[in-house]
């Protein structure tokens, strides 16, 4: 009986170690989630970012004393090349799991906040559940079932297969995108999938270039044998993500779609799981 009290209490203990997401809504189902994270023993609101390869603070009066450790090269969804300075923190802790001395970018763009990007994130198996609350759990368990169907780039970003109407494609998992993207190529080629709306996303790409995108209505997106209907989605060119990755990226799970069930990643053993 002790054994079996104290199983069912470490049980509990386990399950209470996830860390609360605060979700920011938005139109079209879709929105923002943030987590707390404490960066060198300071507590900050931290943006939930899977498809930045690199964690990032802010050019702020609070790390401007911190030594640059030279430049962090890319190129915005805009096809823009950018850079941001690079900084050494001497330890993050996200759900009870502590980073030591971790290499983050030191941004000064539109926009710029705390995020928790893919480099983090991927670096131990990881949950996204919103039910019954959102939260992101660390070292989480791996649940019964699972696909070994997930791609990571040399980045660090995580792409899966979905469908969209009746094709496969590879779709990049960003909770930094709050509506779901299909590459306009695509689009234009399956014109039976897609129903144009007269309406247009504005926003800022990940280096906070200004962005004007036409939304559209997509027939049906299904993920993992789960089939949504009359998804939003915006029009946009991927080809730079097909560019500086190893994956031919097609589409771009949004917010707007990964909210509507609970995930599961381990990039070292390559396997995923979805449960709406």
């Amino acid at each position: 009986m002790k054994t079996r009290a104290w199983l069912l209490l470490f049980a509990i203990c386990v399950s209470l170690r996830a860390v609360p997401m605060q979700v920011v809504s938005s139109g079209y189902g879709s929105g923002d989630a943030y987590v707390t994270c404490v960066i060198d023993g300071v507590k900050e609101r931290c943006f939930l970012d899977t498809g930045s390869p690199l964690t990032i603070v802010p050019n702020s009066k609070r790390y401007a004393s911190y030594t640059n450790l030279g430049a962090f090269h890319f190129k915005s969804a805009a096809d823009i090349a950018q850079e941001i300075e690079t900084i050494r923190v001497g330890a993050i802790e996200v759900d009870g799991t502590v980073f030591p001395r971790v290499k983050v970018g030191r941004a000064n763009f539109h926009g710029a906040e705390n995020t928790l990007g893919i480099d983090l994130l991927g670096q131990q198996p990881f949950a996204i559940r919103f039910k019954p609350k959102p939260t992101l759990e660390l070292n989480a368990g791996r649940p019964e079932r699972t696909f070994a169907t997930l791609e990571v780039s040399k980045q660090g970003l995580l792409a899966i297969p979905i469908e969209v109407g009746g094709s496969e494609v590879r779709a990049l998992w960003d909770t930094g995108v709050s509506i779901t993207s299909v590459d306009q190529g695509f689009v234009a080629a399956h014109p039976e999938n897609f129903k144009a709306m007269n309406r247009y996303a504005n926003g800022f790409d990940g280096a906070g270039k200004p962005m004007f995108l036409q939304i559209f209505r997509a027939k049906k997106i299904s993920i993992a044998g789960r089939a949504f209907e009359d998804v939003r989605v915006v029009a946009a060119d991927l080809s730079v993500l097909r560019d500086h990755s190893n994956q031919d990226i097609q589409a771009v799970i949004g917010f707007n779609l990964i909210r509507k069930g609970d995930w599961f990643f381990d990039t070292k053993s390559r396997v995923w799981s979805f449960q709406r």
